[in-house]
């Protein structure tokens, strides 16, 4: 396995940045949500355990909600999206 599989970029945050946010990426009862808005679309979604296993990746619809079902997983995962003009990373934990 190559030490660059995925690179992590952490920050503080804020509740301005809480406003600015395009996507929600949240976990209840064994489900991953995926909320976008009308600026930014994803049409890929990559889930990863924090050992950089994918575990999960599937193609995304124009829904502004989508659910994936994660029954079968528990523990924290990232959550990776991947859009025309950008790239996003979310941590859930199931």
């Amino acid at each position: 396995d190559s030490e660059e599989r995925f690179i992590l970029h952490l920050k503080a945050t804020g509740i301005d940045e809480m406003e600015e946010q395009d996507v929600q990426v949240y976990a209840a009862g064994g489900q991953v949500y995926i909320r976008m808005n009308e600026q930014n679309k994803f049409n890929q979604v990559m889930i990863y355990d924090l050992a950089g296993r994918l575990t999960y990746e599937s193609q995304l619809n124009e829904h502004s909600l989508q659910s994936i079902d994660l029954n079968q997983l528990s523990g924290t995962y990232l959550v990776h999206l991947i859009g025309e003009n950008q790239n996003q990373t979310k941590k859930i934990v199931l």
